[in-house]
């Protein structure tokens, strides 16, 4: 009998590489046959892509949106330091996304995003407001609108550990950044 959550798993994971592979930042993939990971699940899980050299990538689609973020963000860092790669980020589905809308939600911990530049423009309190936020290109009531490119912000929820979420465009510029800083002179 297949595993119905495995299989959903599976093709989040390559809606995840597609989603990627067509961004404008697609040029830092830096490996020569993009995938999945296999062996995901196991105790030593180092990611769930086999996108990046130095970036394990951790996909959650939750019914539970909040609990995806932040355990996407966390579990995203324990499996870099298992495939011994300096950068994880968590990827999250937004429920029923349109194309050329905000996808993904992309996550790490507050201290673990790959450049320093990128600072949270807002805090929330409750994850439907930041999802409200982050992919709303006109602004929500009460919220100042801010480009894509600078759409990051913090979901620190009670005794819950704060999580940094932003958009492609923001986690790709740091990733660019970050490689242009630690790339020899």
């Amino acid at each position: 009998m297949p595993n119905r959550q495995k299989a959903k798993g599976d093709r989040f994971e390559w809606k995840a590489i597609r989603f990627l592979q067509a961004q404008p930042g697609a040029e830092l993939i830096d490996v020569a046959t993009p995938g999945r990971l296999l062996g995901a699940g196991r105790k030593d899980d180092g990611g769930d892509l086999h996108l990046y050299t130095d970036v394990a990538v951790q996909v959650k689609a939750y019914a539970n949106l909040g609990a995806a973020v932040r355990e996407s963000a966390y579990t995203s860092q324990t499996q870099a330091s298992y495939a011994n790669k300096p950068l994880g980020v968590g990827m999250v589905p937004v429920p029923r996304a349109r194309e050329g809308s905000v996808q993904w939600i992309f996550t790490t911990p507050p201290d673990a995003v790959p450049a320093p530049t990128v600072e949270p423009k807002a805090t929330f309190a409750r994850i439907s407001d930041l999802v409200a936020w982050i992919t709303d290109d006109t602004g929500p009531k009460g919220y100042r609108p801010y480009p894509r490119i600078n759409r990051a912000g913090l979901l620190a929820q009670g005794s819950s550990q704060p999580v940094l979420c932003m958009t492609a465009e923001v986690w790709l510029e740091s990733l660019a950044e970050y490689r242009n800083s630690t790339r020899p002179q």
